[in-house]
């Protein structure tokens, strides 16, 4: 999983910093590995989001995790506020929330608050 977000966050890096504003959308797909149960499982996912103003972003997600059993399916929705301290240098608040649907198991729910900064490189 570190993996993953290491190399989601690089990719992030490589786009302009006009990416910010409002109207603007980007859509993503992840493919890796996870535990849970105690079995392996791999894990697809597609996600998207759109700046409804300026430094603030709304976003949708789906993911699968496959191979093993139970099957598990979440949706997330999360919304995402970009401090703009400076052109490349763009630190982030947001809250997130996740509904889990287990096949043999209670579907859960949950919620929370993240924080991060996205680096931008100018070409």
């Amino acid at each position: 999983m570190k993996k993953i977000i290491l190399l989601s966050v690089a990719l992030l890096s490589l786009v302009h910093a006009d990416i910010f504003y409002k109207g603007n959308k980007n859509i993503g797909a992840s493919l890796g590995a996870g535990r849970a149960y105690n079995k392996n499982y791999t894990i697809a996912g597609i996600y998207g989001n759109y700046f409804v103003i300026d430094n603030f972003s709304v976003g949708m997600g789906y993911r699968a995790w496959f191979g093993a059993s139970p099957s598990i399916n979440e949706v997330l929705l999360d919304g995402t506020y970009y401090i703009p301290l400076k052109r490349n240098l763009h630190p982030y608040l947001g809250v997130f929330g996740r509904q889990t649907f287990i096949s043999s198991e209670d579907d859960y729910q949950s919620y929370g608050a993240k924080a991060g900064e996205n680096l931008v490189f100018q070409d």
